[in-house]
């Protein structure tokens, strides 16, 4: 079963996110001794539809078959507001694609796409509502201590 596709503002297609995502993770296997971040900790800012996520998801999937782990290896972080861009005035922001409210999707409707595949459904997800200031609260940080997100370079 393929995890369904969701359509994207991004211009990279599916397989290239794909691919860098299973790069990243097979990098984070290889530099698991030198690191102190635990292995597959994923945080996502932003989650609208979730493409970014599924893309995650389906290049854990593969890391998975080759690299002897399960779903239980992964954990995934997912913030958002769950109703759409904020608005602004900024002029970096002037896109006709980057309205007030684009981009809304609910908590909901992500859980039940990725119920539509065996491996991301095994995956612990927790969902985060709130811009940045309301949800990186210092208990929150407390909690996400022991998973520290890692650079990407």
């Amino acid at each position: 079963m393929r995890l369904a596709v969701w359509t994207s503002y991004s211009r990279i297609p599916r397989s290239s996110l794909v691919r860098l995502f299973a790069a990243y993770l097979v990098k984070m296997i290889k530099t698991k001794d030198r690191t102190p971040c635990p292995f597959g900790s994923y945080y996502e800012f932003g989650t609208g539809w979730g493409g970014t996520l599924a893309a995650f998801m389906l290049a854990a999937e593969q890391i998975a078959s080759t690299h002897d782990l399960t779903a239980d290896d992964f954990r995934v972080f997912a913030f958002d507001t769950f109703e759409g861009l904020p608005p602004s005035a900024h002029p970096a922001d002037r896109h006709a694609a980057w309205r007030e409210g684009a981009m809304a999707s609910s908590v909901d409707v992500i859980r039940q796409k990725i119920a539509t595949h065996p491996f991301a459904r095994r995956v612990p997800v927790q969902y985060i509502k709130g811009t940045f200031e309301e949800s990186l609260t210092d208990a929150l940080i407390e909690r996400l201590r022991p998973f520290p997100p890692t650079r990407n370079d």
